[in-house]
C-alpha cells in the first residue's frame, strides 16, 4: 500500500497526460485511415496499450538501482533477442525485423533502445568521473556498437541512427568533451563517405537520401511520396479537412499513413491547429522530462532520463521533418502516435521509468 501510495505521488500528471493526449490523437488518426478492407488498426494498437499498462507499472514500481544492477543480463537479452532476429526473424517489406511468439509479432530493435538506456546509463554512472579521457569516451562507443551494427543489418538505419543519437546524448551529459564528439564525426562523415563510395549503403537508402536533397529531381519516384506528404500538409491548411475527408491520404497518394507518414493524416484532416496541438503536446512531455532529471540527485537517475528525452526529441523531430521533406525519411514512427505495439509498449514501459525513478528519488519513510 504504501508503495502504490509513493507511485502515485512521484507520477507527473502533466506528463502523462501529455502522452495520453498524444495517444488518444494517434487513435483518431486510426480510427480515420481504417477502411473496409483494412487491417484491424485501432483494435489491435488498444489491445497493445492494454499490455503495455503492466509494463508501466513494473517498471514504476522498480528501483532504478536494482535495474542498473541487472543491466548486465538486460544487455546480453538485448543481443540474444537480436541475433534471434538474424537467425529466425519475420521478414516484410525487404526487412527482418520481428518475432514471432503466440499470435503477436514484437520488433527486438523497438525495444534495443529501452535496453541501451539502462545499460549505458549504469556504465556512465560508473565511469562519469573518467568519460573526458577519450579511451572511456570510446569505450561508451564500444558499448553501443553490436546492438547497433546488429539493429542496421536487419536492415533499420533509422533505428540505428536514433540509439546513436542517444548514446551521443547520454555521454554528454555525463561530461564527455565536445572535441571527441568532433574528431568522431569527422570519422564518421570518412566511413560514411567510404560507405556510400564502396556500395556498403544499400540502393533504397541511398535513395532515401539523394530523394531528401532533391526529391524534384524524380517526383515520379523516389520523390513521389515526400512531395505528396507536402502537398497533403499544406492542403490541411488552418483547422483541416475534417476526419476521413483527407484526400491524399484516402487517395492513397501518402505510404504507410499510419505509421511513419501519420502526421500527414494530423496535418491534412486537423490543419495547421492540430499540428501545433502535437508538437505543443511533445514539448510539454519534454519539458517534464527535463523537470525529472533536474530534479535527481542520483547521476544514475538523470542519465535515464536524459536517453527517454533524447529517444523521444529525436523521433518526433525525425519523423515529423521527413513528413514536411526537411529530413530524410527514416522508417521512425512517432512516439505514442504511430500505430505500432511494440514501439508502443516501448514507450511506456519508457513512462514507467521516468515515474520510477521520481518515485525513488527520496528514501521511503514509514
Amino acid at each position: 500500500m504504501a508503495i502504490a501510495i509513493r507511485v502515485r505521488k512521484g507520477a507527473d500528471p502533466l506528463l502523462l497526460g501529455s502522452c495520453l493526449g498524444l495517444m488518444l490523437i494517434g487513435l483518431t488518426c486510426l480510427v480515420s485511415v481504417s477502411v473496409p478492407g483494412a487491417p484491424p488498426y485501432v483494435q489491435k494498437q488498444v489491445a497493445w496499450a492494454l499490455l503495455g499498462l503492466p509494463v508501466f507499472a513494473a517498471m514504476a514500481l522498480t528501483d532504478p538501482a536494482r535495474l542498473a544492477n541487472w543491466a548486465k543480463a538486460i544487455y546480453i537479452a538485448n543481443i540474444g533477442l537480436l541475433l534471434a532476429v538474424a537467425v529466425a526473424g519475420k521478414g516484410a517489406k525487404g526487412a527482418v525485423r520481428w518475432i514471432m511468439i503466440g499470435g503477436f509479432q514484437f520488433q527486438p530493435s523497438e525495444f534495443s533502445k529501452l535496453a541501451i538506456i539502462i545499460c549505458l546509463a549504469a556504465w556512465l554512472a560508473a565511469n562519469r568521473d573518467q568519460i573526458h579521457r577519450g579511451r572511456v569516451f570510446v569505450k561508451s562507443l564500444w558499448l553501443v556498437l553490436p546492438p547497433i551494427l546488429l539493429v542496421m543489418k536487419q536492415p533499420d538505419l533509422g533505428t540505428g541512427l536514433v540509439t546513436l543519437f542517444v548514446w551521443a546524448g547520454m555521454t554528454f551529459i555525463a561530461g564527455a568533451r565536445l572535441r571527441h564528439f568532433a574528431y568522431l564525426t569527422l570519422a564518421g562523415l570518412a566511413i560514411f563517405a567510404l560507405m556510400w563510395r564502396i556500395n556498403v549503403l544499400l540502393p533504397y537508402q541511398k535513395h532515401r537520401i539523394m530523394t531528401f536533397i532533391a526529391p524534384q529531381s524524380d517526383p515520379k519516384e523516389k520523390g513521389y511520396h515526400v512531395i505528396q506528404s507536402r502537398i497533403a500538409v499544406g492542403s490541411g491548411e488552418l483547422f483541416g479537412k475534417g476526419l476521413r475527408k483527407g484526400t491524399q491520404v484516402h487517395g492513397r497518394f501518402i505510404p504507410e499513413s499510419q505509421t511513419d507518414f501519420v502526421f500527414t493524416v494530423i496535418a491534412e484532416e486537423g490543419g495547421f491547429v492540430a499540428s501545433v496541438l502535437v508538437v505543443c503536446l511533445f514539448g510539454m512531455a519534454l519539458w517534464r522530462i527535463t523537470r525529472i532529471a533536474e530534479m535527481s540527485e542520483e547521476p544514475l537517475h538523470r542519465l535515464m532520463a536524459s536517453g527517454i528525452w533524447t529517444m523521444l526529441l529525436v523521433h518526433m523531430t525525425v519523423n515529423i521533418g521527413m513528413t514536411l521533406g526537411i529530413m530524410p525519411v527514416a522508417g521512425v514512427p512517432l512516439p505514442f502516435v504511430s500505430y505500432g505495439g511494440t514501439a508502443l509498449v516501448l514507450n511506456l514501459g519508457s513512462l514507467g521509468l521516468l515515474t520510477g525513478i521520481s518515485t525513488h528519488r527520496d528514501p521511503l519513510v514509514f
